[in-house]
Parts: C-alpha cells; structure tokens; sequence
C-alpha cells in the first residue's frame, strides 16, 4: 500500500511541464541460485504543479501470494522499486517488461564506492533490510547501466527491500527515497509492507 507521495524538488526535464511521477515496483521470491517473479506494477500519479507537495495516495502497489513447499530454504522477497519521470512513456513500458525477467538485472548498493553487481538469485544471501528506510542501489540492466539504457523517460532513482518469508513482525512502514544524480528530483514515497 502507498500511503502517499512527498515531492521535494520535482524537474520534468527538457519538457517543463509538470511532473509525471512512475514508480516501477516488482516482488521477487528469491533463494539462492533462483528469482522469480511474483508481481509488478506501473504507479502513475497526477501533479499539478513542479513546487514541493505531499500527496496522500493510499493506493495498492503491489499484492501476492506464494505458498513454500518446504519449511527449509524458504528464501527471501525483494522489493525493487524503480522511479521514473516519464515524458513519452516508452521507457517505461519496456522498463516493466524487463522487470519480468529477473536474470536481465544486476544490482549494487550505492554506498559502495566500486561496483560490486550481484544477481537477483544473489541476494538471498544478503540479510533483511532494515526499516524505515529502503537501501538506495545501482541497476545494470541487459548488460549496460540503467540510466545510459533510457530513451525517452528519466531515470529518477531505484532502491530495494529484502524481507524474510516468515510473518514475524517487521518494519511495516518503509520510506522509498529516490534522488536523481542531477539533484532536480528528489522523491520519497512511503509504503506499507506485510507479509501473512
């Protein structure tokens, strides 16, 4: 559930208009040496204007159902949330097409200063993220840099959040913030996570 949507600095880009906030979202069942899909989502929020604004949503962005086989070895979820402004909408199509294929992807925590990609299957390796905030990351996308695989649309920021399988009480609020590197756009939704 997306409570709601703080805009910062909002920047269209070269079209200056007002801003067209998407948020790519896609959840994963991750173990080692395997990710799969479960669900994605494009959300599209209307703004009116490009000045600072906090948007109450309550908007469901994601939703699923897995059922283990084993008790053992259940692996993890990992939420991947992309930030997008869109301007022709292309990007963003074929970005949450790509979503539907785990092994296209590579990502790295940002705070690393050398690159060290790790496949999504890799990551169940990784312990749970811890709230509030979700860990900002770098997505090599087919090989290539996300950011340089963009056309049309721009590329906002992109984080993660692994949460175990099991329903032990978690983090139930997470802060998804997305800073663009050129700095106009600074963008924090907040969400709410549960796993039953």
């Amino acid at each position: 559930m997306v409570e709601e949507l703080e805009l910062v600095r909002a920047h269209d880009g070269a079209f200056r208009g007002a801003v067209e906030p998407r948020l790519l979202a896609a959840l994963y069942h991750v173990r080692p040496g395997r990710a799969a899909l479960l669900t994605r989502s494009v959300l599209a929020v209307d703004v009116r204007s490009n000045s600072s604004a906090r948007l109450e949503l309550e908007r469901e962005l994601l939703r699923a159902s897995w059922h283990s086989a084993s008790s053992t070895d259940s692996g993890v979820f990992v939420l991947v949330a992309v930030a997008v402004e869109e301007d022709s909408g292309h990007d963003v199509q074929t970005l949450s097409a790509d979503l539907e294929h785990p092994e296209l992807w590579a990502i790295w925590d940002s705070k690393h200063a050398v690159p060290e990609p790790a496949t999504l299957d890799e990551l169940a390796l990784g312990a749970p993220s811890e709230g509030p905030n979700a860990e900002r990351i770098e997505l090599v996308r087919r090989g290539s840099p996300m950011e340089s695989t963009l056309r049309s649309d721009e590329l906002v920021g992109a984080v993660l959040i692994r949460v175990p399988v099991d329903p032990e009480p978690r983090p139930g609020l997470w802060r998804l913030n997305f800073q663009s590197p050129d700095a106009k756009n600074d963008w924090t939704y907040r969400i709410r996570v549960r796993v039953t």
